[in-house]
C-alpha cells in the first residue's frame, strides 16, 4: 500500500465514528440507544433478558435446541460481542436454522440475538449457552490479530438481519463481487443499545467488540462494521 492509499484509510477509519453520530441525528430519532447509563439489565437464571429499560426483546429461545454443544461444554464468562450480518431479510427462518441441526455442516449455527430490519430484537438462545458462530482460534481462516481469542465458548453473537449485500458487476471481462453492509436506522439503533446493555451487564471490554469479518479471512470485510465505531464511542447510548 503506498503511502498515500494509507493516509486515505487512516482518514476514513477516523470519519466512521462521526459518520454513525451524523447517521443518528439525520435520519430518525434515537429512541432505543439514549440515556442507558445505570439503567437496571435483569436477565434470568435461564439466560433470558427479561428486564432491558425500554429494548422490548422478544423471547425465541427453544428448549429443544442443542446450540453450540461443545462450546457451552466449554463456556467461560463472556468476555467478547461478535456482530454478524446476513443477507437472508427473514428473521423466523433464521431462528429456526439456529435451533435446528444441520446435518451437512455437522452442527447448529446461529446468534443468541437477531435484529430485524425494524429495529426489533428477539433472542433465540439463552444466555447460558453459546452458540456457534465463529470459527475455532486455531482455524487456518482466523486472522492473526489481537482478537485471536475470541472464541464461540466465551461470546455472545447478534446477527443484524438483512443488512448484507453482494452486488455482480462485470468489469474488463473479469467478475467483480461487491458487498456492503446497511443497516436500517432502527437496526443501527437498537445495535447500539443492545451492545451497551450486554456490554455492561458483563462487564466486557469495549474493545472486544467485533465484527465478523474481522475474524475471519473467508468472512466479508464488511460484516458486523459497526462494530469499530461502538468501540471508539463507548458512551454513544449514554
Amino acid at each position: 500500500m503506498s503511502r498515500a492509499s494509507a493516509i486515505i484509510v487512516a482518514v476514513i477509519a477516523a470519519l466512521i465514528p462521526l459518520l454513525i453520530i451524523a447517521e443518528k441525528t439525520q435520519f430518525g430519532k434515537w429512541n432505543k440507544c439514549t440515556g442507558l447509563e445505570g439503567l437496571e439489565t435483569v436477565i434470568s437464571k435461564e439466560g433470558i433478558l427479561v428486564h432491558s429499560a425500554y429494548l422490548g426483546v422478544k423471547d425465541r429461545s427453544s428448549k429443544t435446541a442443542k446450540y453450540g454443544v461443545k462450546a457451552t461444554k466449554r463456556r467461560k464468562d463472556f468476555s467478547a460481542i461478535v456482530i454478524h450480518s446476513t443477507i437472508n431479510p427473514e428473521i423466523s427462518k433464521l431462528i429456526k436454522y439456529g435451533h435446528s441441526y444441520d446435518y451437512k455442516r455437522k452442527g447448529s449455527f446461529g446468534y443468541h440475538f437477531y435484529i430485524d430490519q425494524k429495529g426489533n430484537i428477539q433472542q433465540a438462545a439463552p444466555l447460558t449457552k453459546r452458540t456457534n458462530h465463529v470459527l475455532p482460534p486455531k482455524n487456518k481462516n482466523r486472522k492473526k490479530n489481537k482478537w485471536g481469542w475470541i472464541a464461540n465458548w466465551n461470546s455472545i453473537s447478534i446477527g443484524v438481519v438483512g443488512a448484507l449485500s453482494v452486488k455482480t458487476t462485470e468489469e474488463n471481462g473479469q467478475k467483480l463481487h461487491i458487498a456492503t453492509e446497511k443497516m436500517t436506522f432502527a437496526q443501527l439503533d437498537a445495535l447500539l443499545a443492545l451492545v451497551t446493555m450486554l456490554r455492561d451487564y458483563y462487564e466486557i471490554e469495549s474493545d472486544n467488540i467485533v465484527g465478523h469479518g474481522e475474524l475471519q479471512t473467508n468472512r466479508l470485510r464488511v460484516e458486523g462494521n459497526k462494530a469499530r465505531s461502538i468501540r471508539e464511542n463507548p458512551k454513544i447510548c449514554y
